[in-house]
């Protein structure tokens, strides 16, 4: 297996494939990982990261999952990971909100309200 460094923004050769289904967060997540100098490739369906996922192509797989049933978040996890044991996953839960102030106006129509996020997030790690 190819040795992975342990820090995603180190020499400006990593690569992330971002599944986010809401074309707005996809686009400005994809933007910023951008502007640090990460290649990204996305997918804006589960089914879609899968065709694209290629073992070590990645460096991170970044998966916005409060938009998914957390069955379909868990398959592909394993999947992932059956293919590709040491592929580093993160789980996105929420609205991009740590990217400006003002990310809601920026990203219109707004994702919805976090406190619809905690039982999404609950449902998830018990799934998990």
């Amino acid at each position: 297996m190819a040795h992975r460094t342990p820090h995603l923004l180190t020499n400006g050769s990593e690569r992330v494939l971002l599944v986010d289904c809401f074309q707005p967060t996809r686009d400005a997540r994809a933007k910023v990982l951008r502007e640090h100098g990460i290649d990204v490739s996305t997918a804006e369906h589960i089914e879609e990261a899968r065709v694209l996922f290629v073992p070590r192509q990645y460096d991170l797989v970044l998966l916005d999952v409060h938009r998914y049933p957390p069955a379909e978040v868990l398959v592909f996890c394993r999947i992932i990971k059956n293919i590709d044991p040491g592929q580093r996953i993160a789980l996105l839960l929420g609205p991009p909100n740590y990217f400006t102030l003002d990310w809601q106006r920026e990203l219109a129509p707004a994702s919805e309200p976090s406190q619809h996020l905690r039982p999404k997030a609950k449902r998830h790690t018990a799934a998990a």
